[in-house]
């Protein structure tokens, strides 16, 4: 069975009055079970990536004499490559899945023809609220990582040597600019966007019966692992590109 609604843009933007309504309570409900259940993990998860991280990037900088690119390691290799990266599979995995399934699962109910009869738009009820609601979690994860991140960094560097955290934060900030912030944002929300749409897209595309919602949600954690890589890659491979004169 093909949807008989068309999907245009404006969908994603609730004009009226009650589409509002209801879609801020679904996607503040998204962002809850996207985002907020996710903080302990994304913390526990920044804050190891933290430790093991600065250690490593200590430990071969020691070894060439240069400790003092320590904080711009960790600004390029983990604020803009390793931590928008680490919240995209930790959200596919947990959340990108759960929206594939729920939705073939109301699919394969029928749910989807009820909305459809009632003359309920379901990409301004369904899809749009949890696919905001998803780029925005994905940039909130990949905060919560990088301040894990910063504070596992800090107490792994000073275990070895007295390090007070004012001079740790304001070596981390001199090295970040506007281009890092840029990238950052980017690579997360372009990322959120991307694959909580091609979550949604993966369950309304099920047309078969429930013993196919596996299949449905792997083939989407898989694609969204796929796209996600991309396009990392590809913001970076555009910015280096840029910055070296590639386009010249």
């Amino acid at each position: 069975m093909q949807l008989n609604q068309r999907f245009a843009l404006m969908d994603l933007f609730p004009i009226a009055r009650g589409a509002r309504r209801e879609f801020f309570r679904n996607f503040l409900m998204q962002v809850y079970f996207t985002f907020v259940q996710s903080i302990p993990m994304a913390a526990f998860i920044g804050f190891l990536f933290g430790i093991l991280c600065s250690y490593q990037i200590s430990q071969s900088l020691s070894f060439l004499g240069s400790q003092n690119h320590i904080y711009q390691l960790l600004v390029i290799v983990v604020f803009r490559e390793l931590i928008p990266l680490t919240a995209a599979l930790l959200l596919i995995a947990r959340s990108v899945s759960a929206v594939a399934t729920e939705l073939a699962t109301n699919k394969v109910q029928r749910e989807i023809d009820a909305y459809e009869i009632m003359g309920i738009n379901i990409y301004k009820f369904l899809l749009a609220p949890r696919i905001w609601g998803g780029t925005i979690s994905m940039v909130s994860v990949a905060m919560i990582l990088w301040a894990a991140c910063l504070l596992g960094s800090w107490l792994s560097l000073n275990s070895s040597k007295n390090l007070p955290l004012p001079i740790f934060i304001n070596g981390i900030a001199s090295q970040i600019n506007m281009i890092d912030i840029l990238i950052f944002f980017s690579k997360t929300g372009l990322t959120g966007f991307v694959v909580f749409g091609l979550a949604c897209h993966r369950g309304l595309q099920l047309d078969g019966a429930a013993f196919q919602i596996p299949q449905v949600t792997t083939k989407a954690i898989v694609d969204s692992i796929t796209i996600a890589l991309i396009i990392q890659v590809s913001i970076t491979a555009l910015y280096y590109a840029v910055s070296t004169g590639g386009f010249q």
